[in-house]
């Protein structure tokens, strides 16, 4: 049974990534069929948040303050299909 809510300490979190370096994924490569990813689809959709609960921040206006702040954070930031990238990794992808 997985050890939930228990915080490892920094050694036995390295421990834990030395184990898994140089190691592929069991699922690695094996192709989904249709019905595989209907299944993990279907599973996914509708499952924003806890069963009966609300986000705690539904429903809450951001002041412009917040809004500025979060406006700042993301300049100069490059998106590519969903994905957030900074100006020094676009660089490197251009050459």
């Amino acid at each position: 049974m997985a050890k939930k809510g228990v915080k490892f300490s920094a050694e036995h979190r390295k421990k834990l990534s030395e184990a898994r370096k140089g190691k592929t994924p069991s699922n690695k490569g094996r192709k989904m069929s249709a019905e595989q990813k209907k299944k993990i689809s279907d599973a996914k959709k509708g499952k924003k948040y806890a069963p009966g609960r609300i986000h705690p921040n539904k429903g809450k206006k951001l002041s412009k303050e917040h809004r500025e702040k979060i406006s700042a954070g993301l300049k100069g930031l490059f998106v590519l299909k969903g994905r957030v990238f900074s100006i020094v990794i676009t660089n490197s992808m251009k050459v």
